[in-house]
Order: C-alpha cells, then sequence, then structure tokens
C-alpha cells in the first residue's frame, strides 16, 4: 500500500505541476528545473533508493532558499506572484527528496493544492478543467490509500479492520472535494480571478477581446449598452475616426476568425512603469492616449493602431508575434494606462509605397492563407478590384474602400 501511496502522491504532483505549466506564465527554467527534479523522484521512488537529504538538511535549504526568494522578487522574476509561485515549487522539490513523515506528505498535498490554485488565477484556457479534474482524481486516491497505508502500519495482521478507516476516509475525502468546489467555483468567481473570472465577469462578444470569432457572434455586441473602454487623448494628431488594436486574428476557415500562434513574452519595464514594445519610427505620426478599462473576461490590453508603449500601475505586461499586448495577470478591477502608438499617415504612405511592390518576402505565410474550397469567384473579384492599383499598400486600399461601399453591418446573419 505505501507504494501505491507513493505513486498517487507523485500523480498528484504531477497534475498539480501540469496545470501551472499550461498557464503558459511559469517561465522555462522553472519548468525545465521542476521537471527534472520531479522525474528524479519518481525514479529514486521506484527504484526504492534511500531518501537525499535529512529532515535538517531539508531545513537548512528552506532556510536559505528565503535569501533567494527576495532577489528572484527584486531582480529574476520582479514581481511577488512568479517568485513565490518559484518558492512552492522548490519547497515541494525540498519535501520530495528528504526524509518524509506523515506531516511531510500532508505538506506536499497542500504544496500540490497551493500550485492548482495559482494555475486557477493565472489562466482562462478550458485546458484548466481537464487538468482540475485529473488533479481531484488523484487527490481522492491519495488520500484514501494515505489512510490505508496508515492503517496497515498500525496493524499488518487485521486487514479486515482497515476497512473501518477507509470508509471514513472516503466520506471525508468526499467532504474535502465538495468543499475544493464550493471554493473554486463559487469563492473565487466572485473576485473574478484568472479562468473562473468567465463567470465573474459577462464574457462580452467583442472583437478584439478574444482568440476566436465565429461570424455572426459580432453583431452581439450591438445588444448590449454596458460601456468596456474609456479613452482620452493626451497628445498627437486628433482623429474623427481612429481604429483600436485589440488582439490580431490570423486565421480563416470560411466562418471562424482565430489566432494560430498565442505564445506571449514579458516586457521589461524601461524606466520603471512603462513597456516599449518597439521604438517610435515616426515622430510626427504619434498619439498618446489614457484608456480605462472595465472589468472584462480577458486580460487584453488595446491601444490605437501601432502601439509602441504602455504604462501605468501595471503589474506586468506581455506581447505576442503581432504585437498584440496583455496583461500579465488578470484582474477583477478596472485597469487604467496610457499607450503612446504611431498612426501612420495613409496619404503619405500610398505616395512613398513603390510601384509595382509584391507582398514582402518576410511576410508570414499565416497572413496570407486562404479557407480551403474558397470560391474562385471571390479570386476574380479581388482582381477586378485591385487592377488599378500599382503598389500593394494601394490595392489594399481599394479593396477596403470596395467592401465600405457595398456592404453594410448587419445584426442579423444568415448564411445561405
Amino acid at each position: 500500500m505505501k507504494r501505491y501511496f507513493q505513486i498517487s502522491c507523485h500523480a498528484l504532483m504531477v497534475t498539480a505541476f501540469a496545470a501551472l505549466a499550461l498557464t503558459g506564465r511559469l517561465d522555462a527554467p522553472a519548468i525545465a528545473l521542476f521537471t527534472i527534479g520531479l522525474a528524479a523522484s519518481v525514479y529514486r521512488t521506484a527504484k526504492r533508493m534511500p531518501p537525499l537529504l535529512s529532515a535538517r538538511g531539508a531545513f537548512l535549504l528552506s532556510c536559505g532558499y528565503i535569501l533567494f526568494f527576495l532577489a528572484d522578487m527584486a531582480i529574476l522574476s520582479r514581481s511577488f506572484i512568479p517568485a513565490s509561485i518559484h518558492l512552492v515549487l522548490f519547497l515541494e522539490l525540498a519535501k520530495l527528496f528528504q526524509e518524509k513523515t506523515d506531516k511531510d506528505y500532508l505538506y506536499l498535498i497542500i504544496l500540490s493544492f497551493l500550485q492548482i490554485l495559482a494555475a486557477s488565477s493565472l489562466t482562462i484556457d478550458i485546458s484548466f478543467v481537464a487538468t482540475l479534474f485529473l488533479f481531484l482524481v488523484a487527490l481522492v486516491s491519495t488520500l484514501m490509500s494515505f489512510d490505508m497505508y496508515r492503517s496497515e502500519r498500525k496493524n499488518e495482521t487485521q486487514a479486515g479492520q482497515v476497512a473501518v478507516p477507509l470508509g471514513g476516509m472516503s466520506l471525508w475525502a468526499t467532504i474535502w472535494i465538495i468543499l475544493t468546489g464550493i471554493v473554486l467555483f463559487f469563492v473565487i468567481p466572485r473576485v473574478g480571478a484568472g479562468y473562473f473570472s468567465r463567470a465573474a465577469t459577462p464574457s462580452l462578444l467583442l472583437s478584439g477581446f478574444s482568440d476566436s470569432m465565429q461570424l455572426g457572434e459580432i453583431g452581439q455586441v450591438k445588444l448590449g449598452t454596458a460601456v468596456v473602454m474609456h479613452a482620452k487623448q493626451l497628445g498627437g494628431t486628433p482623429f474623427s475616426v481612429l481604429k483600436w488594436r485589440g488582439i490580431a486574428l490570423d486565421r480563416f476557415d470560411g466562418r471562424n476568425w482565430s489566432k494560430t500562434e498565442r505564445k506571449r513574452s514579458l516586457l521589461q519595464q524601461s524606466p520603471p512603469g512603462e513597456y516599449w514594445l518597439r521604438p517610435v519610427s515616426q515622430p510626427g505620426d504619434v498619439v498618446s492616449y489614457q484608456i480605462l478599462l472595465e472589468p472584462l473576461a480577458t486580460n487584453t490590453l488595446f491601444g490605437p493602431h501601432e502601439v509602441r508603449s504602455v504604462a501605468g500601475r501595471i503589474n506586468g505586461v506581455e506581447r505576442d508575434s503581432d504585437d498584440s499586448i496583455y496583461l500579465r495577470f488578470s484582474t477583477p478591477r478596472r485597469v487604467q494606462y496610457q499607450v503612446l502608438s504611431e498612426v501612420p499617415n495613409r496619404a503619405r504612405m500610398l505616395e512613398v509605397s513603390p510601384r509595382g511592390e509584391r507582398a514582402p518576402s518576410d511576410l508570414h505565410p499565416r497572413y496570407l492563407q486562404l479557407p480551403s474550397g474558397l470560391d474562385p469567384r471571390i479570386m476574380q473579384l479581388a482582381r477586378e478590384i485591385t487592377e488599378r492599383g500599382t503598389s500593394t499598400i494601394e490595392k489594399a486600399s481599394l479593396v477596403e474602400s470596395y467592401l465600405k461601399r457595398n456592404y453594410s453591418y448587419t445584426l442579423n446573419l444568415n448564411w445561405a
């Protein structure tokens, strides 16, 4: 039974760590080190090898890690939450390799539970549901086998007596699952953090806020009157019509728009409180805005056209390969920030664009992909619309003008 309990305990830690790693918020070194440590622990357990650390040695290492935790928070992660997650992972590894008592196993269960809570606040992806389910299964198995293991140690000859504590443990495990479910699905949604912000904040179907969109859904935006964003221009040329940039969708299958590349990178503050995506190339095109976002079921940040920098009291900003920007951590509160953007002068762009220019060679193929089974009449129409264009920008402008003249917005999209 001890062997089964140890396997269940490792499965519990694997599922909790998988939930945390799948959020995409855990750095690669932490993932690599913990994976190696966890794999080594599984191997040593399977081979019945003795522990590497004494209880005193693990305690001294944990005390020494406090200094690293402070350095991690101030220099490496530059944030309390990632540094705290690193601390939890270190404590779990230290417990895995030390001489363990029943109390140490309980600590491992608690640390795994802290990981699953951290994962719930760092992601809004539906994959969390799968890892949560596996975690609960491993948790029940661990708690039940733990009680059976302790019962066997007390009286190895009276195997029948194990049924009594096992039945009680099953009851307590059920109660534990119910209480955990209440915490996760009733308390956390009221706070509106991470994945559970879907329940705390109405899921507004707004283009640019979601990484997928189906034609016809966007019409539901007009049916609501909720204000989701306030913007005030602080500097630059005023514009009567300004386009706002959120999430860039790069794949269309004929009915659904989606985002294929979701990997993000953390922007560094320079100076403190400012996050720069790239330098300004045309100072005359620069505009600055102050933006106030209402609580939403997303961590997307908005800015006009090509955002160059974001500033404000924000706990981390991330970007993706399309220069879309996001809060590092979701928040149930309003978000206020300033953006510096470039809004290119279209007339000047048309003048300086080289004639006969083709699409740039470094343009990623995903921006040029077309839905499978595309009606050939669409290609013919595109050629007719752009035949007067002499450059890439001019042709794109002709397509835009044609769509504005000949098509209108509707709340009721009927598929033919």
